[in-house]
């Protein structure tokens, strides 16, 4: 599959959030309302007392035009400004075990280096559910810095890091 990188925008927001409601279904509505930050320039939102940076794309199939990935930056004000952190990254199931999430997360890496960024981190989780993302994360060199009990659901909280 051919896939080119453009912006989140406003015109393929319902796309994005379609593909969030089907990976990330317990976030739809904080992601729905981070998105439409993202994508305002009016920078006096609640969201923007605790961050600096909330930039998000989308991965279309070149063929079908569809949105099969998303990806984006975020920094909250408590990071170093030398760390970017990975955004709501995610691959449309259907999307899967064909090098799309491999693509989407190198092309992210990219970006995070030609902005200069010394460091690239996310947060995941030891979720089940997650495990071939932690494979995906170990074999780009994402390496477990920190881990930390989510007494919510039982997981552990893995935070990553590559040295760019």
């Amino acid at each position: 599959m051919n896939i080119r990188f453009e912006p989140l925008s406003k015109e393929r927001l319902s796309e994005a959030l379609a593909l969030i409601e089907v990976t990330f279904p317990e976030y739809l509505q904080h992601i729905t309302e981070v998105y439409k930050v993202s994508l305002e320039n009016d920078k006096t939102s609640k969201y923007w007392n605790s961050r600096r940076i909330l930039e998000y794309w989308m991965a279309i199939d070149s063929s079908s035009n569809k949105v099969v990935a998303l990806t984006g930056f975020y920094q909250l004000t408590e990071h170093l400004i030398n760390e970017i952190w990975l955004g709501w990254y995610c691959v449309d199931p259907s999307a899967r075990s064909k090098g799309i999430g491999r693509q989407t997360l190198q092309w992210t890496v990219d970006q995070a280096r030609k902005k200069r960024y010394e460091f690239f981190r996310l947060w995941t989780t030891t979720d089940p559910a997650e495990a071939i993302a932690q494979k995906l994360y170990d074999s780009v060199g994402l390496d477990v810095y920190k881990k930390k009990f989510n007494e919510k659901s039982g997981d552990m909280i893995l935070y990553r890091e590559l040295k760019l």
